[in-house]
This record gives C-alpha cells, sequence and structure tokens, in this order.
C-alpha cells in the first residue's frame, strides 16, 4: 500500500449513515472519500428544493432522545441554532379531527380511548418499568428477547385495539411509515419510553442543512454511482459506474439494502442480512402554494381499515424558516401500498391523486400551487418486523474490526439516529483494522476487485 492510499477510505453513499461515517473517520486522521450517486448530500435527508421553499425529503426532525444525532449536531456547531418543533397535530377518525395526544397526561384525557383502555394503559406503563434499562431507541438490540410479537398484537392484548387503531398505528405509520401489524413490539415499546418528554428538534432550513453541512467538512463527491466494491491484496477497490476505480484502504458501505446486495461481497455477514431486509417505499408530493392556509395543523388518519396517506404536513407548523412568510408548503405523504401503486405513475397523476385525498383529509380545499415536486423512493423506510432485532443482535454480537463495513438505519433503527450511530460504528470498525494492520485481512476472506 502506498502513498495516501494508506489512511484513505472510501465512503459509499453520501446519506446521514456516510456522512456521519466520514466525519467519525476524518476525526480519527483518516482520509475519507465520500461517494454519492445523486448530486447533493443527504440521501433520503436531504433537502427538496422548490423555489423559495425547502421541504425534508425524509426525516423532518431530531428527537432530543436521539442521541447519537444530536451529538453530530453539536459536533457541527449546530446545536445552539435548533428550534423546537411544536408537538401540535390532529388525527382524523372518519372525517373528524382530535388532537393527537402528546403527552401521558392528554392520552388519558382523549376521547379517543375507552376508560377500559386507559386503566389498562396505565398499569401497563407501570409493569413496563422493568424494561426501562433495555428500551433505549440508540440501542434496540439490547431488548432483543422481547422480539418475538408485533405491535398491533401485542398492545391490543395488553391496552386494546382502539389503543392501536387511534394511536399506535397513526404514530408508527405516519413517522415512520411503517405498519403496526409488521413492526416489532420492540420498536412500539422503546418508541413509547423515549417519547415521554421528548422534544422535536430542527435547524433553521430543515434537517437537510444538517448533512449540508457535514459535506462540507470532508471531500465530498456527487454523481459518483459505485457499481461494486471488492477486496484486494491492498486493501479495497471501488469500482464506478461510469468508469473508473478508486484504490482505497477500507470502506464503509452506507447504502440501502438492495444496493448493498447489488455492490458488495457476498460473503459477509450484513450482505446476507441485506438480502433479508424489508422496507416500505415512499411517495410523496411538496405543494409551494400562492397563499397561506389558515388551519395549517399536520393531521394523519386513524381507525380500522386501510388509509390512502401516512399525513399531511405544513412546513409554516414547524417555524423552521422552510417556507416565505404569507405563503403555505404542504407535503403529503402517500401510505406505503399507496406509494407502490404510484412509483411507476406520472407526476400529473400523482398529484392529482395525493392532492384529492389530502383535501379529503384536511376537510377543506388547498390553495393553488405555483410549484411541485415530487420524492419517489423504492426504498423509503426499513421495516423493523418481528425478529429483525434479533437479527441486528447477532450481526453485533459478531461485528469486529474489518476492511469493509456497513451502515445504514437498517442496522440501527429505523430513523436518522439509527443511521447516525450505525455509520460511525462502522468509521470505528474500518480505523480499528486499519490500525492494527493489513495482516488482519487474511481473517476476513478476500474477493479479489
Amino acid at each position: 500500500m502506498t502513498g495516501g492510499m494508506t489512511n484513505t477510505v472510501a465512503v459509499v453513499g453520501g446519506g446521514p449513515a456516510g456522512l456521519a461515517a466520514a466525519l467519525a473517520l476524518a476525526g480519527r486522521g483518516l482520509r475519507p472519500i465520500v461517494l454519492e450517486a445523486d448530486a447533493g448530500p443527504g440521501g433520503r435527508a436531504r433537502a427538496d428544493v422548490v423555489g423559495e421553499f425547502r421541504f425534508d425529503r425524509g426525516a423532518e426532525f431530531v428527537a432530543s432522545f436521539y442521541r447519537p444525532a444530536r451529538a453530530l449536531v453539536e459536533r457541527l456547531g449546530l446545536t445552539a441554532s435548533l428550534r423546537r418543533v411544536p408537538l401540535d397535530g390532529d388525527v382524523s377518525v372518519g372525517g373528524r379531527r382530535h388532537r393527537l395526544p402528546a403527552s401521558p397526561w392528554s392520552v388519558f384525557a382523549t376521547p379517543l380511548l375507552s376508560l377500559r383502555s386507559k386503566a389498562r394503559l396505565w398499569t401497563f406503563g407501570m409493569a413496563s418499568l422493568r424494561w426501562r434499562r433495555s428500551l433505549r431507541w440508540d440501542r434496540l438490540e439490547r431488548a432483543a428477547r422481547l422480539d418475538d410479537r408485533s405491535a398491533s398484537e401485542y398492545f391490543a392484548e395488553r391496552v386494546g385495539t382502539d389503543y392501536v387503531e387511534f394511536l399506535l398505528r397513526p404514530t408508527l405509520e405516519c413517522l415512520a411509515l411503517s405498519p403496526a401489524a409488521g413492526t416489532s413490539r420492540v420498536v412500539a415499546l422503546s418508541q413509547a419510553r423515549e417519547a415521554i418528554g421528548a422534544k422535536l428538534l430542527c435547524p433553521p432550513g430543515g434537517v437537510g442543512r444538517i448533512f449540508e453541512e457535514a459535506a462540507r467538512r470532508v471531500e465530498f463527491r456527487p454523481l459518483h454511482e459505485v457499481a461494486r466494491v471488492g477486496r484486494t491484496d491492498r486493501g479495497v477497490r471501488v469500482e464506478l459506474a461510469g468508469g473508473g476505480a478508486l484504490e482505497a484502504a477500507g470502506a464503509v458501505i452506507a447504502v440501502p439494502p438492495p444496493v448493498v446486495v447489488r455492490i458488495s461481497p457476498p460473503d459477509l455477514p450484513e450482505a446476507a442480512a441485506a438480502a433479508c431486509a424489508r422496507w416500505a417505499p415512499a411517495v410523496k408530493l411538496h405543494l409551494a402554494l400562492e397563499t397561506q392556509v389558515a388551519n395549517a395543523r399536520p393531521v394523519c388518519p386513524a381507525g380500522p381499515g386501510e388509509h390512502a396517506l401516512a399525513g399531511v404536513g405544513f412546513l409554516e407548523a414547524k417555524r423552521t424558516d422552510q417556507a416565505p412568510t404569507g405563503r403555505s408548503g404542504v407535503n403529503v405523504c402517500a401510505s406505503p401500498a399507496l406509494s407502490r401503486a404510484l412509483l411507476e405513475a406520472s407526476d400529473d397523476e400523482v398529484e392529482t391523486r395525493l392532492r384529492l385525498e389530502a383535501e379529503r383529509l384536511l376537510g377543506f380545499a388547498l390553495p393553488r400551487a405555483s410549484a411541485r415536486s415530487i420524492v419517489r423512493l423504492e426504498v423509503g423506510v426499513p421495516l423493523f418486523h418481528p425478529g429483525w432485532i434479533r437479527t441486528l443482535a447477532g450481526l453485533r454480537a459478531e461485528a469486529s474490526p474489518a476492511p469493509i463495513a456497513f451502515a445504514g438505519d437498517w442496522l440501527g433503527s429505523p430513523s436518522l439516529d439509527g443511521a447516525i450511530r450505525t455509520g460511525e460504528e462502522a468509521a470505528g470498525r474500518v480505523a480499528e483494522w486499519l490500525r492494527s494492520g493489513t495482516g488482519a485481512l487474511e481473517d476476513h476472506g478476500r474477493d479479489g476487485g
């Protein structure tokens, strides 16, 4: 290994996981080179700029219990600029809107739950204190022993079906695009525990600002799609889809599971796990409205049956300067089922369908839009189905220093925080391998590039 290659690490993917990995590698004295297929940083957390509006493509906040994410924001010097996003929204049941309970007290005051369910919820809350040390959002694998049932099945039995239909489903399916019937109870339990007293935070201009700042601090190469990552006697070879290659001492692969399967050495445990991963697609409509909406409160559907939308939100409701004064920016997020149906639809078809569904959910017509954008994500969010956290616990138990390490929300938690945490951990594994010397390559096999 010669010249600058001895401390160069290729980071495949410029989303939250990849940029967190790059910053961590740079902090260890290494030279990360971030290779991103898109034109800008942020991945699924990238800003979608529509005229004077800045929409978040994916994550719209950093929760106060997102420990790795909060630490990253602090390292970037953005903590002082964070603004609190109001915990203020509605659920719509049969065309009637109710305040979404945002505190333990409002849960017990809401008319959405029966007295019996409220009593059982209180009893359940007291009993669940025994899990308080294992239920951490940034360490879901600690509760792997509880990863045996879906959230809907578990809470329907312990609390009541009304809790599942009117509170659990809206929060999981709106915030995480994750169906309660296909989500591990560990995710719901951890979310419920951490949410008590939590705050939602966002920098001015949206979450995308975090990763724009991160990309400025590392060597970021946009429009560099990777075709294959392989190991050589000298380190790692990253082949680019447009031709050419990058020789490096190690690599962090921070891309969604389908891309992991396509570009990675198949003998690595994470690559095998990626082949079994599940995810939900996401289709979002962003509208720059010509006038302001009077009742700009976010709303999501609730109640039995399938829903066309995950939810509708307004930029000005966040109070983060993402919409110009006197105008409204609305984002309409389709449910995973409708997203799947709309992935290949024309832009006009998507706008017509999602605008109609949004107006039906809101109960009023939206003003005229001066501009629009449509986000299509085949891999929108990872699905942490029952059993997946046990899989991740097994991978983590076997993790060791390696020339190639993997990162992404699908390996941590279904959130921005999971992406950042795993990016930093992957950087640590590669840095340790490089520090131990290249002889360690023999212990991890080879896949000649």
